[in-house]
């Protein structure tokens, strides 16, 4: 169906529907009454006023006021409203989620949501603010508008190109400095109080670097109705500005696809299969493939937990290093009041070894805990992130000798990382970002006592 033919199908659904639009909007008129009298008040009703006869000098005059007025639920929402039918569908995205970000029970804006939803083609998205809404119990005008989604949504569904309901990619670059891209000591003499003192000493050495990497995730129809399949293809390339260190660049590509089938009206179950290919320095260095069951389960409005297990066989250039991973991680979301968010992961990975692979140390365990706090103002292009994370990692065999004058130990690590980021955003296509971090690791082995910072300056493009 052409982009026309489609727009002209939900003239009833996406457009003014001047009946049905007054109707369902008074569902939220008492939300919307609450705001209190500011200078943009007045502006606020005459948008109202006019929007069915003239839209777009409704959106024009609300707009004018967004620097003043953001956040505020009343104004949020009819901006929203007015920047559909104004053809504003990005400054429209924008201003509703303000709105659910605040007010999450917020039928009206989630019905105006997926109208755009709809428009473009955001066909997964669409049905699932649909879904929500259906679960408030809507009184008969919200669902006759819910209908008309419906059968907009599927047509588009049933129709011969439906085969993709959501697609979008993205680009970047970034710029960065690390102060230790070797994983070296301060310093450090491998033959320290021996005759050959003095002859191999190994210091940290920094690097500025270049980094490009491109995305694309596109959302199918799944295996049944209710399923959806989630593709997703990512590459990553960076190359070390210092000589020395070009034989350290990196470049990566994986894909993915993933198949998502619903378990309840709160939870889903998700299975995951990936590959990916490492290069180090332009030549193959690893290649691994894994699987990997997920289970997510809402456990209300601002609240979530998502449990996976993965295997992963990863094979290298060298086969001594070759092994199998294990992976067990929780991850806890949770949205504190309208500003703050909070992620906290916790994960234990283990390494076996194949059958004749030599690599040092053997087999390890890895164990990992994350907090992740996300500041984010309604109306703001800016936001904070920050997070710290804790590190264990611990080997299965007495080894690593020539690090150790000679002796052989079984290796223990145990990492502290800290970053912050500033983000902006100051359109739904452009997103910049700058992000610091330091690591600090500590080891039975003084080889592996590492300190390490790096800085990146990022900007992304979303299509």
């Amino acid at each position: 169906m052409s982009s026309e033919k489609l727009t002209m199908h939900l003239a009833g659904a996406a457009r003014p529907w001047p009946g049905l639009c007054l109707a369902v909007v008074l569902i939220l008129e008492a939300g919307a009454a609450e705001a209190q009298a500011t200078p943009w008040q007045r502006d606020l009703e005459l948008a109202r006023e006019e929007l069915g006869s003239d839209p777009q000098s409704s959106y024009q005059r609300l707009i004018s006021w967004e620097l003043e007025a953001a956040g505020d639920v009343a104004y949020d929402y009819w901006l929203g409203v007015a920047a559909v039918r104004a053809d504003q569908l990005d400054q429209a995205i924008t201003a509703l989620e303000r709105v659910i970000m605040i007010r999450g029970n917020h039928a009206g804006a989630r019905l105006e949501l997926a109208g755009v939803y709809l428009l473009q083609n955001r066909l997964g998205e669409a049905a699932q603010q649909l879904d929500i809404v259906e679960q408030m119990n809507p009184p008969p005008a919200a669902r006759d508008a819910i209908a008309r989604y419906r059968s907009a949504l599927n047509t588009r569904l049933t129709s011969a190109d439906a085969t993709t309901r959501s697609a979008f990619s993205m680009l970047a670059v970034d710029a960065g400095y690390d102060s230790n891209y070797l994983n070296y000591p301060d310093s450090f003499d491998l033959f320290a109080d021996t005759p050959l003192q003095g002859l191999a000493i190994l210091d940290r050495e920094a690097t500025s670097y270049s980094q490009v990497r491109a995305l694309h995730f596109r959302e199918l129809r799944g295996l049944s109705e209710s399923q959806r399949t989630e593709w997703v293809t990512s590459a990553q390339a960076r190359f070390n500005i210092e000589d020395q260190a070009d034989r350290f660049d990196a470049s990566t590509i994986q894909s993915s696809l993933t198949l998502v089938t619903p378990v309840s009206e709160s939870s889903e179950f998700r299975l995951t299969a990936s590959l990916s290919q490492l290069w180090l320095d332009g030549s193959q260095y690893r290649r691994s493939t894994s699987i990997a069951a997920g289970w997510q389960y809402n456990l209300n409005d601002r609240s979530d937990i998502r449990m996976r297990l993965r295997l992963q066989d990863n094979r290298y250039q060298l086969a001594n290093n070759d092994n199998v991973g294990y992976l067990f991680d929780t991850v806890f979301n949770r949205t504190i009041n309208d500003t703050w968010q909070l992620r906290v992961n916790g994960s234990v990975e283990s390494e076996s070894l194949d059958s004749g692979a030599a690599r040092q140390g053997g087999n390890s365990l890895r164990q990992r805990a994350d907090i992740q706090a996300h500041r984010r103002v309604a109306g703001s292009p800016h936001q904070w992130v920050f997070g710290i994370s804790h590190q264990r990692l611990r080997f299965s065999e007495q080894d690593f000798a020539a690090f150790n004058q000679g002796t052989a130990k079984r290796r223990h690590d145990s990492s502290l990382t800290a970053h912050a980021e500033w983000r902006l955003e100051p359109s739904a296509q452009w997103r910049f970002s700058l992000r610091g971090q330091h690591r600090h690791q500590s080891s039975n082995l003084d080889f592996f006592d590492i300190d390490q910072s790096v800085l990146q300056l990022s900007a992304e493009y979303l299509f």
